[in-house]
């Protein structure tokens, strides 16, 4: 007897295994090396403001979520600041080690819910640019906690990730794909 056709499904990605992915052969995203012009806008905004130590050639920046660095890399080309990076993906990584070769930015791999790896208050500015919102609010809350805990005072978060309100591709992801937590 001849069994019946079954379509074979795609085994599905998460977590780190879905990053590595994206980030050596991007079939859902469209990743790109250069910077956000979102941060562009802002590093105008910090100088209006004479604000400027924020991004001196002294000042230490954290990118939670770095991908494969460019927002971080822009940062040291433009005014020399130092910093760190982290993310989930060690293919992103990798390509930010690569990008960054001779300047002053370290990258490592780790969750954003995980302890950050810089001391207390010693970043001047700290980047969550679409990371946080793929956290659960337990992990959400811990990342709050640390980017408070390594802020310096005075210090700025810059972040940008969805915004329910509003906003119909962000409704309809959460009625197609809901998850365990509301919203």
């Amino acid at each position: 007897m001849k069994r019946p056709f079954k379509r074979q499904q795609k085994k599905k990605r998460h977590g780190p295994t879905f990053w590595d992915h994206e980030y050596s052969h991007a079939s859902h995203l469209a990743l790109s090396t250069n910077h956000s012009g979102d941060l562009e806008k802002f590093t105008r905004w910090i100088s209006r403001r004479d604000r400027n130590d924020i991004l001196a050639s002294d000042a230490s920046v954290l990118d939670v979520g770095c991908g494969n660095g460019r927002n971080l890399i822009f940062l040291s080309q433009t005014f020399g600041v130092s910093g760190h990076g982290f993310d989930i993906s060690k293919t992103a990584v990798s390509q930010a080690r690569t990008a960054a070769r001779s300047l002053p930015l370290t990258f490592s791999t780790q969750s954003a819910a995980d302890t950050l790896p810089v001391e207390d208050g010693s970043q001047s500015l700290v980047l969550d640019m679409m990371t946080s919102h793929f956290l659960n609010k337990k992990e959400r809350e811990s990342l709050r906690n640390e980017i408070y805990r390594v802020l310096k005072p005075g210090g700025f978060l810059f972040m940008k990730t969805f915004l329910g309100d509003g906003d119909l591709h962000t409704k309809r992801l959460l009625e197609t794909e809901p998850a365990k937590e509301l919203g």
